[in-house]
């Protein structure tokens, strides 16, 4: 007799998360590239690139604060990448208001 799991696959979940780190961070050095190359052209650019770091650390933090279960670590780690997603996100804001 075959016993189904009802949980998902934490295995999946961890290589869905790991290729959008490896998706964001490519399209982050590419366009860190693109605006070293000419910053007074491309200055917007870095307000998109603080945004693209904003969601990196919101994509770290946020399964660490819903699997917390009474372990302060795991929530001091997720309120702190979420803490500088939010922070990153305020530069961008900051970044495209300047250079706009």
């Amino acid at each position: 007799m075959e016993i189904k799991r009802k949980t998902k696959n934490p295995h999946k979940r961890n290589s869905t998360i790991d290729l959008l780190h490896v998706i964001i961070c490519v399209v982050i050095v590419a366009l860190a590239v693109i605006g070293f190359m000419n910053p007074t052209e491309n200055m917007k650019l870095f307000a998109l690139i603080f945004a693209l770091a904003a969601v990196l650390n919101f994509i770290n933090g946020i399964p660490h604060l819903k699997r917390v279960r009474g372990a302060k670590s795991r929530l001091a780690s997720g309120l702190f990448l979420c803490l500088v997603g939010v922070i990153l996100l305020g530069m961008a804001v900051v970044s495209l208001v300047v250079f706009w």
